[in-house]
């Protein structure tokens, strides 16, 4: 089997489920559509994430492993006195990180060696990461 690089489309829900229905892909697009709530029989804006894994068998040599995130630099205005000017702050992370990244890799790692290997987590690293 070939291999095939995932894609990614933002925007409205119905356009990309019918771009994946028709190709098999998505288009690696973004549009620039303003925030909007989700609501029954009304589109909205989605971010799909497609891969092709090949025809549908018994065949396991295929996987993919996703991860979608939402960082937000800096994360909240801290006042530390009432009156006092506000503080913006970074997610904790950033305290060992400098970017998000090198802040993703170990996770994405634990989580890969831990399911798709079938590979018990070492307690230290359960901890490190913040995993249960």
């Amino acid at each position: 089997m070939q291999e095939t690089a995932a894609t990614y489309q933002i925007g409205v829900d119905s356009v990309g489920r019918t771009g994946f229905a028709f190709n098999g892909r998505l288009n690696n697009t973004g549009d620039a559509l303003p925030d909007q709530p989700i609501q029954n029989g009304t589109d909205f804006i989605s971010f799909s994430l497609s891969k092709d894994l090949g025809d549908v068998g018994t065949d396991t040599a295929s996987n993919a492993l996703f991860a979608i995130g939402l960082v937000r630099d800096p994360s909240i205005a801290f006042t530390p006195s009432p009156g006092g000017n506000p503080e913006s702050r970074s997610p904790c992370f950033r305290t060992t990180y400098e970017s998000v990244g090198p802040a993703v890799r170990p996770i994405i790692s634990v989580f890969y060696r831990s399911t798709i290997k079938n590979v018990t987590v070492p307690p230290v690293e359960r901890l490190h990461y913040g995993l249960p």
